[in-house]
């Protein structure tokens, strides 16, 4: 989502595996013996609504024509994809009103974006052949890409990353404790490594959200602390 003006407020092997049922019924991602990490990555405007939801979602989405479902999407790449949210939105980027997010699960979570016309026919060559070369002009991989249609619960998180425009380096994320902010609506924010981040969800079209950043101008201790269930 691309974020609207600053507010200010307070290698992939596949080993197919027949279980009975058919010969794709289950994927398991390896590369040699050892088990291939999956990358979500969004960014420091989505994570506080993420982890208010505790789970990522696929997005109900018809946008460009695009079939049901949507997906929640995943990279072998372990540094960044510039399909993601978080590369999209490279005016708040820019500006130091936003860091990048890297969410890392065990690839088995996922299926290869490959597979996607055999599980879900809906999904034609067209389809297919339009997302991949809007993703190669903005030079994403496909062959890298995971997919799941359900979703997928934060529990099976095994790190959160971030970083910011002005370093290329990924830190951990040291906390997740979410804030609250009640002025101008609901906002959500976050103390990512000594930077305090919030942003306002609205909702957007096709069944989508956008995201408004700000700074924070009150202690980030001061604020409610969200109680996620």
């Amino acid at each position: 989502m691309n974020a609207e003006s600053p507010r200010f407020v307070a290698g992939l092997i596949l080993s197919l595996e027949n279980s009975g049922v058919g010969a794709l019924s289950q994927v398991r991602f390896v590369f040699g013996d050892t088990a291939l990490l999956a990358y979500h990555y969004t960014s420091s405007m989505h994570l506080p609504w993420i982890l208010a939801s505790g789970e990522l979602r696929p997005s109900g989405n018809n946008i460009r024509n695009f079939p049901s479902p949507d997906f929640v999407w995943a990279t072998t790449t372990v540094d960044g994809d510039r399909t993601a949210s978080a590369s999209t939105s490279h005016r708040a980027y820019r500006a130091g009103m936003m860091l990048q997010v890297r969410v890392t699960f065990d690839a088995s979570h996922f299926f290869a974006w490959q597979e996607v016309g055999v599980k879900f026919p809906q999904w034609t060559g067209a389809h297919i052949g339009t997302l991949e070369a809007s993703a190669r002009a903005m030079r994403s991989n496909p062959a890298t890409w995971l997919c799941r249609d359900q979703p997928l619960s934060l529990q099976h998180a095994m790190a959160f990353d971030i970083r910011s425009y002005a370093s290329s380096k990924w830190r951990a994320l040291r906390s997740t404790d979410v804030r609250i902010i009640r002025e101008n609506g609901l906002w959500l924010a976050m103390d990512f490594g000594g930077k305090v981040f919030a942003s306002h969800q609205s909702p957007a079209s096709q069944g989508a959200f956008g995201y408004t950043p700000a700074e924070i101008k009150v202690p980030f201790e001061t604020l409610p602390l969200l109680v996620r269930g």
